[in-house]
């Protein structure tokens, strides 16, 4: 029997036994798969909700499955340096070193600006959709539509920790200097606004968000976890060297496992440590040499739906939630490589420097792998805002001045509005909860204040849609299925339209809903409104999903209730649908 029918044969074997543990010579088999792309991959491939997306020379996007099937591949403007994956599985790029785009999930590009400035790791994007571009000695804040939000200069950075979200929302950036052997670290709010200079106990090596606040590695081999409480950042726990047996510091995977459990690797020495106390759950060796906590001496290091995986240039190991070893795999050693993945179906993925990708199936289970990818919930950061109680009513009449609202709309199209922002979204955001009570709860007998102001409404509607973040959608979502009168469900369509970015689908099904709801006699404006609204969020969003909705509203646009202005406006959409090619 051959090396390959051997192999299958063991992982048959290993499927239907108790036996745990696998160890496979890659050297000895052949590939479960092998993709040939249009040229060499570039950077480590990404994963999203539908799959990996590699960034290949010639200005190409692909992305691909488990199974090394081609899901789709797209152009850009340019060839991509960096990539990391946004909310609602949006794709971050730098380009020409200098160049922040947005892709969306079916690879189209959406805009594109020069951010004035190197930027040197992955863009971290923020709970709201706002994401954040560092450069040696800058920091950038942009909003979902490309606008830049604010700009910073802040000296002396240490580059080499990444910029860190803290528990709260804020950010922490590292600094080169020191003050008595302790590392210095600014924390800087998502506004722009430098907020706190804080000293650690030594010299931190390496740092990680996690649900708790940041792990961190520090050069003696000590680690531990800073966290912010009632707004004041503390220390949680930390253990010396002397606790974790590190000679030198080490490299940190968060969350390893869904019960809180991250994991600390320095050297061969391997320890499962619980987020929340600094408890050590597990102590093992590891062949993978995570050496002196140097990120780079490991080709992968991440969570499966297997387990932990650790990867250097020799092998690959995976470990369960109490240390014991899953499988191993020796890499061969003959055959050069760039990147390399490991997916929850037990393949180990490598991106070789001869356009191929060519994959290894390592671990088989009885089960159907559950996927580990979770995709990053969006949040606020309301505790941030500048306190106020104040909103509109029939007393007080209009909350937001037209002077105010004058330069909140211009501020969100003139950009670097910084600060003013926490001042804006704090009353903003007040107003749209009045606004949605108003309309949403009123009897017919009552008439309050936003629904005696419909143009105030409006007003304020205008200000969320043009925000730049994901914060009121489901406001408008909620609204166009439940409000009747026809000019506001006209003013919350096209709002929707204007937001475009729909993460969850919500404001797409709800004009679905409106548009098969709505009397067909209702005025063609409203109906426009949710063609416009229909093309703008299926274009922003790119998802085949968002596809299929928007076909299904068009469609049903198309049908006998509807007149002829109605039919010809919602064939011309679609058609602009299907021109974007996506």
């Amino acid at each position: 029997m051959n090396r390959t029918l051997l192999f299958i044969a063991a992982l048959v074997s290993i499927r239907f036994s108790v036996f745990s543990q696998v160890k496979v010579n890659l050297a000895d088999t052949q590939p479960s798969w092998t993709t040939v792309l249009g040229g060499s991959v570039l950077t480590t491939p990404v994963r999203n909700s539908t799959g990996y997306i590699a960034a290949v020379e010639g200005k190409m996007l692909y992305a691909f499955n488990e199974e090394g099937t081609i899901i789709w591949k797209h152009s850009v403007s340019s060839k991509p340096d960096i990539m990391s994956v946004g909310k609602g599985g949006m794709l971050y790029l730098i380009t020409r070193s200098n160049r922040l785009s947005i892709v969306n999930p079916s690879g189209f590009e959406l805009w594109k600006v020069n951010t004035g400035f190197n930027v040197i790791e992955k863009p971290l994007p923020g709970r709201d959709g706002r994401v954040f571009v560092r450069g040696n000695v800058e920091l950038s804040c942009y909003g979902i539509k490309g606008a830049r939000r604010w700009h910073m200069n802040i000296a002396e950075q240490n580059t080499s920790i990444p910029l860190i979200e803290l528990n709260d929302g804020r950010l922490l950036v590292f600094l080169n200097k020191s003050r008595s052997g302790q590392s210095i670290a600014y924390i800087i709010s998502p506004f722009g606004q430098l907020e706190e200079e804080i000293v650690f106990s030594g010299i931190v090596a390496s740092a990680e968000s996690c649900s708790q606040g940041v792990l961190l590695s520090f050069s003696d081999g000590s680690i531990g976890l800073c966290t912010v409480k009632n707004g004041k950042t503390v220390s949680q726990w930390i253990l010396g060297k002397s606790e974790t047996g590190f000679s030198s510091s080490a490299i940190i995977v968060p969350a390893a496992f869904p019960d809180s459990i991250a994991a600390f690797a320095s050297g061969s020495k391997l320890l499962y440590i619980n987020q929340k106390n600094g408890a050590i759950t597990a102590s093992l060796s590891s062949s993978v040499n995570a050496s002196s906590g140097n990120t780079s001496s490991l080709a992968f290091k991440g969570v499966t739906a297997q387990g932990l995986v650790l990867a250097d240039k020799a092998g690959a190991e995976c470990y369960d939630r109490r240390g014991a070893l899953i499988w191993q795999a020796r890499f061969n050693t003959s055959k050069a490589w760039d990147y390399l993945i490991v997916t929850d179906e037990g393949y180990i993925v490598f991106c070789r420097n001869d356009w191929v990708i060519e994959s290894y199936r390592v671990w088989q289970s009885t089960a159907a792998s559950a996927s580990s990818y979770t995709e990053q919930a969006f949040s606020h950061y309301r505790d941030l805002y500048s306190k106020t109680s104040i909103s509109s009513n029939e007393i007080l009449g209009r909350a937001v001045s037209s002077k105010l609202s004058k330069e909140i709309a211009e501020g969100w199209k003139s950009e670097d509005f910084g600060t003013k922002e926490k001042q804006w979204l704090s009353i903003l955001s007040n107003e749209m909860d009045s606004l949605y009570y108003d309309w949403m709860t009123a009897s017919s007998t009552q008439n309050p204040y936003f629904k005696q102001n419909v143009s105030y409404t409006q007003e304020i509607l205008n200000l969320a849609s043009e925000s730049g973040i994901c914060l009121y959608q489901n406001y408008i979502a909620n609204m166009l299925k439940t409000v009747s009168d026809q000019t506001m469900t006209t003013i919350l369509a096209k709002n929707a339209g204007a937001m475009a970015y729909d993460p969850k689908g919500d404001m797409l099904n709800a004009l679905a809903y409106k548009a098969m709801h709505a009397p067909p006699k209702s005025s063609d404006k409203l109906f426009f409104a949710i063609c416009d609204a229909t093309f703008e969020i299926c274009r922003f969003m790119g998802k085949p999903a968002f596809f299929q909705r928007g076909n299904e509203i068009l469609t049903y646009m198309m049908s006998p209730q509807f007149n002829k202005r109605v039919h010809a406006y919602a064939k011309d959409t679609l058609e602009k649908i299907m021109n974007l090619n996506i």
